[in-house]
């Protein structure tokens, strides 16, 4: 009994430790996922041409779109990218939907900025995950996975790019 409760609060300390997630943005309330089967495609790190259907991704340098989750089959589906923020530079992505290598070609979801840790010359490295709910729901969450910080995560643009 005893080894088996030390195990459990191992795993959730182990589990537990460095990582905050806050409560996830709705990027799109309803969506229509893709009938291919996304557990059997492989997400490049890049979109280099067209993707077989379409993903969820932030834009990344030379305005290339970097897919990380498809919207595609089995629902509810996970995706995760893991991003690292410069002490004292601004911690800003875009989120786009689509299938095209230019990020700006794809449907732009809105821009976001991770808020925390409170001392900006603090690095941050943090995982941006993308969610399809039961619901069909797209959404957005922010994980500190390389320290200890509660990181949010608000809206700056979002009418500006459409």
């Amino acid at each position: 009994m005893r080894t088996g409760v030390f195990s459990l609060f191992l795993c959730l300390l182990i589990a537990g430790c460095g990582r905050h997630e806050f409560a996830p943005v709705i990027l799109e309330p309803q969506i229509t996922v893709s009938a291919v089967n996304g557990n059997d495609l492989r997400i490049p790190p890049l979109a280099t041409s067209r993707l077989p259907c379409e993903a969820v991704g932030i834009e990344g340098v030379l305005q290339k779109f970097e897919p990380v989750m498809y919207l595609a089959q089995p629902v509810p589906r996970y995706g995760g990218s893991s991003k690292f923020f410069e002490a004292n530079a601004p911690r800003r992505f875009r989120v786009y939907r689509g299938d095209n290598e230019i990020a700006a070609k794809n449907k732009f979801l809105g821009e976001f900025e991770i808020v925390g840790p409170a001392n900006p010359a603090e690095s941050v490295e943090a995982m941006i995950g993308f969610k399809v709910n039961d619901q069909r729901q797209l959404l957005l969450s922010v994980t500190d996975i390389g320290g200890n910080h509660v990181l949010n995560v608000r809206r700056i643009d979002t009418l500006a790019r459409q």
